[in-house]
């Protein structure tokens, strides 16, 4: 099954569209959850092709940072009282980054935790919403300790791509690094925030070694 979705991916990146990569994100969500292969490692090769036929740098990185999102998500475990109610959204929140919510908007509708995905933007730090995923952009670092401090002792994945990100609090430091996106985890920020992650996450951190 893996070298089949492979095939079919490298058949959607080679067609040069826009589409392909929200098609690619479907196919991840559509993936049975009882394959035996973890779908970050089906990321991780396509991202070579991802950039040679993305239209545009920031587009191409979003989309591959949107599947990533998407896929930690399974990985993880939230507290039961982090949901109001049994029908509660899964919300992903993001800070001050409408071109990313544009792209990342493609998870909407879809499941994750036997929640529906909801993606909104958080413009200002007066009127923070329920999250439980927060992805926060470097081009607002200057914003970065009072977003952590607000959402402290919640259970919030706090997602970032800047080196300060996990010394400072967050939980996952996700950065494009030799042309290759790889992420580093503060577990004992999730042990905090009362939010689980697994271990097979935690061992393909490039930090691993820490936990």
């Amino acid at each position: 099954m893996v070298y089949r979705l492979a095939k079919d991916i490298l058949r959607l990146l080679q067609e040069k569209s826009n589409l392909c990569f929200k098609m690619i994100i479907q196919i991840f969500i559509g993936m049975k959850r009882k394959s035996k292969v973890p779908i970050l490692f089906i990321i991780i090769p396509i991202q070579f092709y991802s950039f040679l036929f993305a239209d545009k740098i920031s587009d191409r990185e979003y989309q591959i940072k949107s599947a990533y999102l998407y896929n930690f998500t399974k990985f993880i475990e939230w507290p039961d009282n982090a949901f109001q109610e049994n029908d509660s959204n899964f919300i992903i929140g993001v800070y001050n980054d409408p071109e990313f919510v544009s792209i990342l908007q493609t998870l909407n509708g879809k499941f994750t935790k036997g929640k529906k995905i909801h993606v909104i933007q958080i413009e200002t730090l007066q009127e923070l919403p329920i999250v439980h995923l927060l992805y926060f952009a470097t081009s607002h670092k200057q914003d970065l300790n009072k977003i952590l401090k607000s959402f402290q002792d919640q259970a919030v994945l706090t997602v970032g791509e800047d080196d300060i990100f996990l010394t400072s609090g967050g939980i996952i430091n996700l950065q494009k690094r030799k042309n290759r996106m790889q992420f580093a985890i503060n577990n004992e920020a999730a042990v905090q925030s009362n939010i689980k992650i697994s271990s097979k996450l935690l061992g393909l951190a490039t930090n691993s070694k820490s936990w």
